[in-house]
């Protein structure tokens, strides 16, 4: 579809699995906008729940329910994008909620700033901590990934960004080509469409909080180790991920997802998946591999370990194994 005339439209688009106890708070919270959205597309990911009925419910023209088989988050999210219709695109997840400013708050910075994407703190419910928590002060405003970039800022502005409470240009998204979706993904499919957004083009960050995470309704990809979480999908198939980075920022992008590598590969050391360690090390940490520099695995070893005290023997027992 054409974008809509009016150069502050968005669309806000919410994929739905069998969360008919959340979905009304979180349809809710993007209807009570202060900036009020274009229109709210919920993509039905084959729920069985009563959760589409309950968007039904809301009965506005506003409001849009699409159907699909379960595919998964990112092919949801997607769907929604290929429908969308304003400048602004921005996603919420089915049990996740806003803050009344948010779109407002987002859509001023992206009208006064050159960024491509603005990505908003938000509160760890129930427990209420702001996820921008601990991250420097310089990590407030617009950033442009260079060569150059440490990949400690890298690091920095993946963790305070979460596409879950950020609003970017529906032109961007789509040239970016949205989330993964190669395959059904239960974890990840995020922060590889961020990655691709980070590499390409200039992002911003606040660190005020504009919405509530719930951890406590998060139950789908298994974060909080009641079982094994699923690779992420940018540890599984990076090449295509790798290539649509500029070629002088390739290997900055090869040094964090290396990062990223070795601390899940201390992560299932721990819950007892030694194969899936040693597999990520050895592709991602082991000199003479396309993502390895020389002793990357050490140094990479060094930055993680003061976040996991145990990683350094772990790291140690999986290299003897």
């Amino acid at each position: 579809m054409a974008a809509v005339e009016g150069k502050h439209a968005v669309s806000v688009v919410i994929p739905l699995f069998n969360k008919a106890d959340f979905i009304g708070r979180a349809l809710s919270s993007t209807l009570n906008q202060s900036h009020p959205p274009l229109e709210v597309i919920v993509v039905d990911d084959g729920s069985t729940d009563a959760g589409p009925e309950i968007v039904r419910g809301f009965k506005l023209d506003s409001v849009r329910l699409l159907k699909q088989p379960n595919s998964g988050p990112g092919p949801a999210r997607n769907r929604g994008m290929r429908e969308a219709r304003g400048k602004y695109i921005a996603f919420l997840d089915a049990d996740d909620e806003w803050s009344p400013d948010l779109l407002k708050t987002g859509i001023a910075f992206l009208e006064g700033n050159d960024a491509a994407v603005v990505s908003m703190g938000y509160y760890l419910y129930p427990v209420m901590r702001r996820n921008t928590d601990g991250l420097s002060p310089s990590v407030t405003g617009v950033h442009e990934v260079t060569p150059d970039t440490p990949v400690q800022s890298v690091k920095e502005l993946v963790t305070a960004a979460h596409l879950g409470f950020s609003v970017m240009r529906l032109d961007m998204a789509k040239k970016m080509g949205g989330y993964f979706d190669k395959f059904k993904s239960l974890r990840g499919e995020d922060t590889y469409f961020y990655l691709k957004v980070l590499f390409n083009e200039r992002v911003g960050i606040l660190k005020e909080p504009q919405g509530y995470y719930h951890m406590d309704a998060s139950e789908l990809c298994g974060c909080e180790f009641r079982h094994v979480p699923p690779l992420e999908p940018f540890l599984i198939d990076p090449d295509p991920l790798v290539s649509s980075c500029p070629a002088e920022k390739r290997e900055l992008l090869k040094e964090y997802l290396s990062l990223r590598a070795l601390r899940n590969a201390v992560m299932y050391a721990k819950l007892g998946r030694k194969n899936i360690s040693k597999a990520l090390i050895a592709r991602f940490c082991s000199n003479g591999h396309p993502y390895s520099r020389g002793t990357l695995g050490a140094r990479l070893l060094a930055e993680v370990s003061p976040l996991l005290p145990s990683a350094r023997k772990i790291y140690g027992a999986i290299k003897r194994a």
